[in-house]
């Protein structure tokens, strides 16, 4: 008490320090549920600033036609930087998706090199496929093909079976095959291959020598294209020569102009 008759002395009345008790209760009984409205309320107030009384499946809804809008222009504009830069950009994405596809191959059949499988495709698979396909030997086709290939090659067959007709047989000459693109499909790898071979342009009568179509004494170029994958199946490798499938095939007839 004699301290406080001291005219130096500082007199903090209860009253005075009960307020600022109060504010540090508070600021430690700020838990999940504060924190939790905090947020909604933020959440809420940018909401509301960003798509007003919008509904959420209206604003995805309106978002997606403008970037539709942005893509069509996109794609569609002539301008010359903007073809040039789309030049560009499906340049380096064939590049990128081409190296990984030749990645894959590398990392599943070891030294994987180009120059050395187009002559064992020459030598030893596309003859077998192109006598399968001229043979009408859909036993073989349905062991090499798969996919769009094997239905491609069941139509084609049924088709000339349907018509009562059949392919000269004889192959004279199959040219060199070229690899026209490597590529990823369902993060499988992909080899483009284009085969030229000349085969005698005839078409028979099934069974009999009758020839309905072309002649014995001319030539015509069939192009094979054809989609290989790999297929390592055990039973598949001691039916095939080389553990590559046929995942799509096409086919046309150039014939000679006399």
């Amino acid at each position: 008490r004699k301290s406080m008759m001291n005219p130096n002395a500082l007199i903090i009345h209860p009253d005075r320090l009960l307020p600022t008790l109060v504010r540090d209760e508070k600021k430690e009984q700020k838990g999940w549920g504060y924190w939790t409205r905090k947020i909604k309320e933020t959440f809420t107030s940018v909401r509301e600033k960003v798509i007003g009384d919008e509904k959420y499946n209206e604003y995805e809804q309106k978002i997606k036609e403008h970037s539709e809008t942005l893509s069509s222009a996109w794609n569609d504009s002539q301008n010359y930087h903007v073809v040039k830069i789309r030049g560009m950009i499906d340049r380096l994405n064939m590049q990128t998706e081409s190296s990984k596809a030749m990645q894959i191959i590398q990392d599943d059949f070891g030294d994987f090199w180009v120059e050395d499988f187009l002559p064992d495709f020459d030598a030893h698979l596309c003859p077998l496929i192109v006598r399968a396909y001229l043979n009408d030997d859909l036993e073989f086709l349905n062991t090499v093909c798969v996919g769009e290939a094997q239905v491609f090659c069941k139509n084609m067959i049924e088709a000339r079976i349907a018509n009562n007709q059949m392919l000269a047989p004889d192959i004279l000459w199959i040219h060199d095959a070229d690899l026209i693109e490597t590529k990823l499909h369902n993060k499988k790898p992909q080899l483009v291959i284009r085969a030229e071979v000349q085969c005698v342009d005839c078409v028979y009568e099934r069974g009999t020598d009758k020839v309905l179509e072309g002649s014995p004494s001319t030539v015509a170029t069939n192009v094979f294209v054809m989609v290989l994958e790999p297929n390592v199946d055990e039973e598949y490798v001691n039916t095939v020569p080389l553990p590559w499938q046929i995942r799509s095939l096409t086919t046309a007839r150039q014939r000679q102009i006399v």
